[in-house]
């Protein structure tokens, strides 16, 4: 064996070796950050489906996600444990949303490159907490970089990997529907490129179809089609017009501007936004010093091997912020931003790697390198942070323990006012109450009848004077970081008791 068979050799082992080393790491830190209460309404809905997978009884709701609720479940009857199930599914969700990305971008997992891409992808804040929701968010991201990598023109040239990129396309629809937008770009140039290849459109188009059969037929078969339908046209429906967030129903670009900006800055990348700890000005002073400096010292140059990836990434990034900011709720919920963030972790690491690598002066290096070494411990502890605060109770996982402690102290009748998800939220986890439903915060000055020999607890806002009488009232305020998560990070229970 030669010395260059050697060096190859070498090198294949340490690569393997780390690869294996990440996915310990991943496996490790995701299993210890596992949560144990239903943190809000979407993660209630995929932990029932663990019990009892239901479209129709939104138990998850559509578009059912049948992809990732299987092998979810597949996991859970293996180790007996959902919470635990999600996790280890989380972890190897962002262990193959990294090797891809790597992947298509041809970097060396040894690199220096390589290192960066991995840390900012592993300690990613957001990839970190989506890692141990209770949803398909990261499998669906890892889903679609699988998609991304064999759709690559480089990729399709000399082979069938465009027929494994469409096939994982139809895999991608049962894991993470409102995905597939990224995808646009890449699916029309392989099905309507004019070079020759050997592959014609319909031969593509089969293989999309069959990678769709294989979980639409059972959905079929478990749920009915008529009620398969209903379930669609209702949450569609409903997505689009009345449940908030997206353009029809929240209309000002300029906070829908805002909103996606900070989704992606703050929530995204773990960055400082006004409001947060300060402890986040540390990361992002130092990694924001050296982002542009290295663009000022250099006119940013993609390597030649990487150029078609680039061009092929910031297209589809482009589609699929069209599509997110029109037609997601990027008003309260910064997880829509998901797809976008490995590649903004790989520009942020070739632009580190840029600055280090070429400065010549051994000082300048030496500063540079501390600035590094600084930004990148600041911005794991901001991330352990984050991640510390999510294994603590939500604000409605805080009130659901409240009301379970309120009706085992008192003993008496109580009635719950709340909205309609509040009301699911407890109801669905047995917590029995009588409940008055209002659709709106803004109509508990509620005309409705109360029950007179209950306590009534009020969820969100209070009740009017001339409705609560004499009744002694007590207000307790339940809080959690909204950079944990966005939805009712901030809710106040109103109890009136009876005298």
């Amino acid at each position: 064996m030669n010395r260059a068979s050697k060096t190859l050799l070498s090198n294949m082992k340490k690569t393997t070796i780390a690869w294996w080393l990440l996915l310990i790491l991943l496996l490790v830190s995701r299993l210890w950050s596992t949560i144990y209460y239903i943190e809000d309404l979407d993660s209630l809905r995929f932990a029932l489906s663990m019990i009892d997978y239901n479209v129709v009884k939104n138990q998850p709701h559509f578009p059912a996600y049948p992809v990732f609720c299987f092998i979810t479940k597949l996991v859970y009857q293996l180790i007996g444990r959902y919470t635990v199930s999600f996790s280890i599914v989380g972890a190897f969700s962002t262990f193959l949303t990294i090797f891809f990305l790597i992947r298509s971008a041809n970097i060396q997992l040894t690199s220096l490159l390589g290192a960066l891409v991995i840390f900012f992808s592993t300690f990613n804040p957001l990839f970190w907490l989506m890692s141990n929701r209770y949803m398909p968010d990261m499998m669906g991201v890892a889903c679609m970089m699988s998609c991304f990598y064999y759709l690559q023109p480089n990729n399709t040239k000399t082979n069938y990997n465009s027929l494994i990129g469409f096939f994982l396309t139809g895999i991608l629809l049962g894991v993470r529907l409102s995905y597939t937008p990224f995808l646009f770009p890449l699916l029309v140039t392989n099905l309507f490129s004019t070079k020759e290849k050997k592959l014609k459109w319909y031969q593509l188009a089969t293989s999309g179809i069959f990678g769709i059969s294989t979980w639409l037929f059972p959905l079929i078969s478990m749920t009915g089609w008529t009620e398969l339908i209903d379930s669609a046209r209702i949450q569609s429906h409903g997505h689009f017009t009345d449940f908030g967030g997206t353009i029809t129903t929240e209309s000002n670009y300029a906070r829908r501007t805002e909103r996606l900006i900070e989704s992606v800055w703050a929530d995204g990348l773990g960055f400082y936004w006004l409001g947060r700890d300060l402890t986040t000005v540390i990361p992002t002073v130092c990694l924001s010093l050296l982002v542009c400096v290295s663009f000022i010292k250099s006119k940013p140059r993609i390597p030649v091997k990487i150029s078609n990836f680039a061009q092929t990434a910031m297209l589809s990034c482009l589609a699929y912020l069209i599509w997110i900011f029109y037609f997601q709720n990027i008003i309260h919920k910064s997880r829509h931003v998901l797809p976008l963030l490995p590649f903004a972790a790989l520009f942020v690491a070739i632009c580190l790697t840029r600055i280090i690598e070429n400065t010549s002066r051994t000082w300048l290096n030496f500063l540079f390198k501390e600035i590094l070494i600084l930004g990148l411990a600041s911005y794991t502890l901001v991330s352990f942070h984050l991640v510390s605060q999510h294994k603590e109770p939500t604000a409605i996982a805080q009130i659901y323990e409240h009301l379970k402690q309120v009706n085992n102290d008192y003993h008496k009748p109580i009635q719950i006012i709340s909205v309609p998800l509040i009301k699911y939220y407890l109801s669905a986890q047995g917590f029995n109450a009588k409940y008055l439903v209002v659709q709106q915060e803004g109509e508990f000055n509620l005309k409705k009848q109360l029950d007179q020999n209950s306590d009534w607890i009020a969820i969100g806002s209070a009740l009017p004077s001339e409705v609560i009488g004499d009744r002694k009232t007590l207000a307790k305020k339940f809080y959690h970081n909204p950079y944990v998560n966005r939805m009712w990070s901030s809710l106040t229970v109103y109890q009136y008791r009876l005298e």
